[in-house]
């Protein structure tokens, strides 16, 4: 089954950067902030064949509306590690909730999956 999941995940981040990229590992990734559990889930790590700036991306699922999204950011500072896309984005959509009435992030990619 995870399998099937990576092998989606690839294809949506090849689509997404327009870049061929290979599948590198899984590392789990559990956020909490002011005691509060913001994300805990599996992010994984894409290599970038010839992508200008980056060499990495980090693709996860979050739940969302209306059903499982795609999430990819880009290795580019400040985002160095897995731990840190997925805190960008959720403190990203976060703030956006507030100041916008709107859960999509800037910097990160959602397309809808299911």
């Amino acid at each position: 089954m995870l399998s099937v999941e990576i092998d989606r995940l690839k294809k949506a981040v090849e689509k997404r950067f327009d870049q061929v990229v290979t599948f590198s590992e899984t590392v789990p990734v559990v956020l909490v902030k002011e005691g509060q559990p913001l994300f805990q889930g599996e992010v994984h790590v894409f290599d970038l064949a010839a992508h200008p700036t980056a060499a990495r991306a980090y693709a996860w699922w979050t739940d969302g509306y209306p059903g499982r999204l795609f999430q990819a950011v880009l290795h580019l500072p400040p985002i160095d590690s897995p731990h840190a896309a997925v805190e960008k984005a959720v403190m990203t959509r976060r703030r956006n909730r507030k100041g916008r009435g709107h859960e999509v992030p800037a910097d990160a990619s959602y397309a809808d999956l299911t």
